[in-house]
């Protein structure tokens, strides 16, 4: 199966163009000169094969028994959610599209843990329906669908109100979102996270999945981050987010080749007033 990833990513790789470009303008802006061009298109030609893996380990599994994945699949740090949980009002998990990401929700699920995570409808029918056909197939009924704003805050605060787990991730460009310092450069980021944070309380739990050399998964769960109470609403979600955002960074450094470079995580920001 990964022989055919590294031929199926390769392909996309020479094939892709405005995808190669797009990756090509962010490690640009992120690294400059400080990675050569050579040292550009390898990390690229990696990112393009660890997308291939992640898609093909969905097909692959796509009807077997959810056991073969999850047994594949680590936890580091599983202390912090356990200790999150006892604090009774709900725990926020902050994450990134890294890794096969979708592997978290399945290996919380299978350990009896309540979790969701909130996750936007594709455009396109045909390919929701794929992923409601592999949400049923592993047993993911639990997924929070974005619609509206007011919508998602309604069953966000219901969700944690519930004692249970609410995965978001907060990596990816939002049109209506605040400016946040990402990898060095303002970005678009979605505040929901800290604005569920702020108004809650609750622990916050950063969630990372990694994929390791011989294709297994090791899930790390870090300590919770700091959200503000300076008394000032805009300025906790603000100071909150960026909070956020630094550990996401951690990881995307790490792991570069993991993290969803092909994404235009910095467009739009010319358009957009300063915070606050």
């Amino acid at each position: 199966m990964y022989k055919f990833a590294d031929m199926l990513g390769d392909i996309s790789y020479f094939l892709l163009k405005k995808h190669y470009r797009r990756a090509m303008n962010n490690l640009n802006l992120v690294y400059g000169k400080s990675l050569t061009l050579k040292e550009k298109k390898e990390l690229i030609r990696r990112v393009f094969r660890n997308f291939a893996y992640s898609i093909c380990e969905i097909g692959y599994f796509f009807k077997k028994d959810t056991k073969e994945i999850t047994k594949l699949i680590k936890i580091n740090g599983e202390e912090h959610l356990k200790e999150a949980l006892n604090k009774k009002n709900g725990v926020i998990m902050i994450g990134a599209h890294i890794g096969n990401f979708p592997f978290i929700e399945l290996k919380l699920n299978s350990l009896g843990y309540p979790y969701a995570a909130f996750m936007r409808e594709s455009a396109d029918v045909q390919t929701e329906d794929l992923f409601q056909q592999i949400r049923d197939n592993w047993n993911l009924s639990s997924t929070l669908k974005l619609d509206s704003r007011d919508t998602a805050a309604k069953k966000a605060f219901y969700w944690l109100k519930r004692k249970n787990i609410l995965g978001i991730y907060i990596d990816q460009k939002f049109g209506k979102g605040i400016l946040v310092d990402f990898l060095g450069h303002p970005a678009l980021t979605a505040p929901g996270a800290a604005i569920y944070a702020v108004k809650t309380r609750g622990p916050v739990i950063p969630m990372f999945i990694i994929r390791q050399k011989d294709h297994t998964h090791e899930i790390f769960i870090e300590p919770p981050v700091k959200v503000e109470n300076t008394g000032d609403k805009e300025k906790d979600i603000l100071l909150t987010m960026t909070n956020f955002t630094r550990v996401v960074e951690k990881y995307v450094q790490q792991y570069p080749e993991q993290w969803f470079w092909l994404h235009r995580r910095w467009k739009g920001v010319n358009n957009v007033k300063k915070n606050y």
